[in-house]
């Protein structure tokens, strides 16, 4: 698929081409992967939830522990007194038979570990998306800065020209005033225009962690999208499959079901299995004996009884919670449903605003020309040409805009169906050459 030229404005942009220390996409990109905060902070919070897993786990396996006891103990008899040192060395390990708790406790921690993962993956995405969006809005911002001195230029030339004839009596006065006020209004629009340079510049400096002052590369003038494009019957079924902030939520939401089970299992029984070995030369009053070993095996079930009401209370609690980890669910369901049909019908669209954005840029450069050509014999006045001036000029912000709505709604609708990887980031990379 090819779209017709982009167009930029003659009087300030020149042939694209390329400088060295202009930077591009891919390598802002790649800057953010290492220097922005909330990728670094997702990544701390996955490492976080695997530990707690594995510290879940644990709980599950046997517990092992060494006791030593030195003592030294004086008794007081009726003839004498006795004192005695002692030494005991006891090996313990505990191995848990039958504990809910402890295993729906690990089975919460195995899906709060997946939510985090893909919690993590969708931070990735996302960042992947704003960088470009950050991008493109310097590009935008640049071109809208470009295109009012470009008409300032084009509205100071026929100012002039008012001016001459006015002084020969050939134009009103209303026509002088007229091209003064638009001159006055392109020059405070450059200032706005510079101040969104610099806020999209800061924005995507606040990403990368790095002020951005070189020159970024642009689009050429016939960019092709071919290789940005994919062929997808149901974006739909794919967001619900593969997004992966649904599927985060979808964890979260079996995380709480496990986390109000765990706390049911506080009724129920635990039974654990306890071997020990244990060297003495002391009783258990610590007079000393013949040193012994004694080696047991035990059972033991605990069984809860009454809590003060606490289990009861901490059970309803989690499952108000699970129930609104699933609307949260359904409602971010709906959300993706949404955005993707909305991006989707975007991208539908794109191709035809562009060339319908072309089409608009050739008439309103033809009717400029005619205006002037009407100016020169009289037909027109200053206002109408000024006019046609204003119209070529918004035909050509259009044009620019429709070229980075349509690469950014590409890029949007394959974040929500959950699909955006640094590929996409590289291809889009791809299409830029030069700078302006």
């Amino acid at each position: 698929m090819r779209i017709a030229p982009l167009l930029l404005c003659s009087l300030l942009i020149g042939s694209a081409h390329a400088s060295p220390q202009a930077s591009d996409l891919w390598l802002l990109y790649q800057e953010s992967l290492q220097q922005d905060p909330r990728l670094l902070q997702a990544i701390a919070q996955k490492e976080a939830a695997n530990q707690r897993e594995r510290e879940a786990m644990g709980q599950l396996l046997p517990q092992l522990s060494l006791n030593n006891t030195f003592s030294r103990a004086e008794h007081d008899y009726e003839t004498a007194t006795i004192r005695s040192n002692g030494v005991s060395h006891s090996l313990s390990l505990t191995q848990p038979l039958y504990a809910p708790g402890i295993w729906r406790s690990y089975q919460k921690y195995q899906e709060l570990n997946k939510q985090q993962y893909w919690a993590e993956t969708d931070i990735n995405i996302d960042n992947a998306l704003k960088i470009a969006e950050l991008y493109f809005a310097i590009l935008a911002s640049e071109d809208e800065l470009a295109l009012n001195q470009a008409e300032l230029k084009a509205t100071q030339r026929n100012q002039q020209r008012v001016h001459a004839l006015y002084k020969r009596q050939m134009a009103m006065l209303t026509d002088v005033l007229e091209s003064d006020a638009r001159a006055a209004i392109l020059q405070t629009n450059i200032l706005d225009a510079e101040n969104a340079v610099h806020s999209s510049r800061n924005a995507l400096a606040e990403r990368i962690g790095r002020p951005i002052d070189e020159p970024l590369k642009r689009l050429p003038k016939a960019p092709d999208y071919a290789q940005l494009l994919r062929n997808e019957n149901d974006w739909v079924k794919q967001a619900l499959v593969h997004n992966p902030a649904l599927r985060s939520r979808s964890h979260g939401v079996v995380a709480a079901e496990k986390a109000y089970r765990e706390a049911q299992a506080e009724h129920l029984p635990r039974v654990n299995l306890t071997l020990s070995a244990q060297r003495s030369d002391i009783d258990y009053e610590s007079n000393p004996t013949p040193e012994k070993d004694t080696l047991i095996a035990s059972i033991g079930i605990q069984v809860p009884l009454y809590s003060g009401g606490s289990t009861t209370a901490r059970s309803s609690t989690l499952y108000a919670e699970k129930d609104a980890a699933s609307y949260d669910y359904e409602r971010l369901k709906r959300e993706v449903v949404r955005e993707t049909q909305t991006a989707l019908l975007n991208v539908k669209t794109g191709p035809e605003r562009i060339k319908a954005a072309e089409q608009s840029l050739h008439a309103a450069e033809k009717s400029r020309q005619a205006a002037e050509r009407a100016f020169e014999l009289g037909v027109y006045n200053a206002v109408e040409v000024l006019e046609r001036v204003r119209d070529e000029f918004r035909a050509r912000r259009d044009l620019l805009r429709s070229h980075y709505t349509y690469i950014t709604n590409l890029l949007l609708l394959y974040r929500w169906t959950g699909t955006l990887s640094e590929h996409d980031i590289r291809h889009s990379s791809a299409l830029l050459e030069g700078e302006m």
